[in-house]
């Protein structure tokens, strides 16, 4: 599915102040004709006043930073998008690429959690079209295609994975099969290159698969966001440092 181009970086011009975001900017915005699959970025939640409060019960702690008690539980999850060096494929001038597969849930919830996606449990089997062919038959894919994916100041990680069943029949595989197919391909390049996120290492349990995006004939690239709440549980004041910007 094509979208127009000619919005891109309008809807986001907010976020990009806090969210310095590696994608391409055809990618840095996503279109309402495609927000059936991809819902355009959220700004990180910007109501720090009505989420961070001084909890006095014993179950808070101290954050380092303001000196005050948070619940970190109780902050809203902060979803922003992966920072990744985005591979370019394209012949100057002759070729440009917008085929994408997008991945939600049924509920209407963007993207799918990699960890699940990578265990086949709950949200796998709540895919939108998960059974449904995940390549378009238009756009002329082949039996295998490159993974791509070069986490922010790590050496790029590729890889073959396949893209048609193996099959008399052949045609797509499916949206879930793809998913998981992303999902161990994310979990190798993280135990590969040790990548981090603004100073934590990065998991594959704090990771949401928005898209597969096509980025030269044979190569594709996932768009992935990250739960930097989650990411930084482990130090309370760098959420705190979050959520008053």
């Amino acid at each position: 599915m094509a979208f127009d181009t000619a919005m891109i970086g309008k809807k986001e011009a907010s976020a990009s102040a806090m969210v310095q975001c590696s994608l391409t900017d055809r990618w840095h915005t996503l279109q309402e004709s495609i927000s059936f699959y991809i819902p355009g970025q959220e700004p990180v939640d910007q109501s720090w006043e009505e989420n961070f409060q001084d909890w006095t019960s014993p179950d808070t702690e101290d954050c380092t930073w303001c000196n005050t008690h948070i619940k970190v539980e109780e902050l809203p999850a902060a979803w922003t998008y992966l920072r990744v060096i985005d591979y370019d494929g394209r012949r100057r001038g002759i070729e440009e690429f917008t085929e994408f597969v997008g991945f939600s849930l049924a509920n209407g919830r963007e993207g799918i959690s990699l960890q699940s996606a990578l265990d086949k449990s709950e949200e796998l089997d709540m895919l939108e079209e998960g059974d449904q062919e995940a390549y378009d038959k238009k756009w002329g894919v082949a039996s295998k295609n490159h993974f791509r994916l070069q986490f922010e100041g790590c050496s790029p990680y590729q890889r073959q994975i396949a893209a048609m069943r193996a099959t008399a029949q052949g045609g797509s595989i499916s949206r879930k099969t793809l998913a998981h197919e992303i999902a161990g391909e994310v979990k190798q390049a993280i135990k590969g290159t040790a990548p981090q996120h603004k100073g934590r290492p990065i998991e594959l349990k704090y990771l949401r698969l928005l898209a597969f995006k096509r980025v030269a004939k044979g190569s594709w690239q996932p768009v992935i966001k990250i739960n930097e709440t989650e990411l930084f549980r482990e130090q309370p004041g760098m959420l705190c440092k979050q959520y008053q910007k």
